[in-house]
């Protein structure tokens, strides 16, 4: 007969539920929640119970009971071990959540941008340092497919920024067109690259346009502010 499992519990029958945990979390494609299989009921098993009960469409007070209150029932046993069909409200709970637990997967397998070592708002992106505040916004265009494009320039020194305007139009700066050592590539006023500063230049920018004008409207570019530089977006757009 089966029993239910809280806290400290041990024993074949917490050996069998971890087993059936596990194979719920390969099933709904979340292997890498995989638990100690050692017939001890601790935090870690409660969590992995708490994660399939979300997945299956237990409610926010199941929920509760089952990862903070650490309680798992007699009857959520056999629905979390797939013996017992679940009710109708818990199906369409799991339904409305799938697009999370598509999110889920997607964050794990691709992992948000990783700080350049001494530099812990800028990452490399496309061969360029770049700040890790624009970095999110230009994965997650490039998630969607709403931009197409690549990073073709980052952060700059405000000297190399300079000789740019140099090579270009013979002037420190040029007007529209070239920042020189005030250039937001510089990332002012601190040059680390805190939100909001910092800017890149890329291709496909009308896609990159069109995405940040619906989602992202912190990073303007693509001709918004300058019409002369379209590949160029930063928090203002110049």
């Amino acid at each position: 007969m089966a029993t239910a499992i809280e806290s400290g519990s041990s024993g074949p029958r917490v050996l069998d539920f971890q087993r059936a945990l596990d194979r719920e979390l390969k099933h709904f494609k979340f292997p890498w929640r995989k638990i100690v299989i050692d017939g001890k009921a601790g935090a870690k098993t409660f969590d992995a119970a708490n994660m399939v009960a979300w997945l299956k469409g237990f409610s926010d007070d199941e929920l509760i009971k089952i990862g903070k209150r650490q309680q798992v029932s007699v009857r959520d046993l056999m629905i979390l071990e797939g013996q017992e069909r679940r009710s109708p409200a818990m199906v369409l709970r799991s339904r409305k959540r799938r697009r999370k637990a598509r999110k889920l997967r997607y964050e794990h397998h691709h992992p948000g941008p990783q700080p350049i070592p001494g530099s812990p708002y800028k990452t490399p992106l496309d061969g360029h340092e770049v700040p890790i505040w624009i970095a999110e916004i230009l994965l997650a265009a490039r998630s969607t497919g709403a931009w197409g494009g690549v990073v073709i320039s980052g952060v700059r020194t405000p000297a190399y920024s300079e000789q740019l305007c140099l090579n270009m139009c013979g002037a420190p700066s040029c007007s529209g067109m070239c920042a020189g050592r005030s250039s937001n590539h510089a990332c002012p006023p601190s040059g680390e690259g805190v939100p909001y500063e910092g800017a890149v230049d890329v291709t496909d920018y009308y896609g990159l346009r069109h995405y940040c004008e619906a989602h992202a409207p912190q990073l303007r570019g693509g001709g918004q502010v300058l019409p002369r530089d379209l590949p160029h977006f930063s928090h203002v757009g110049n």
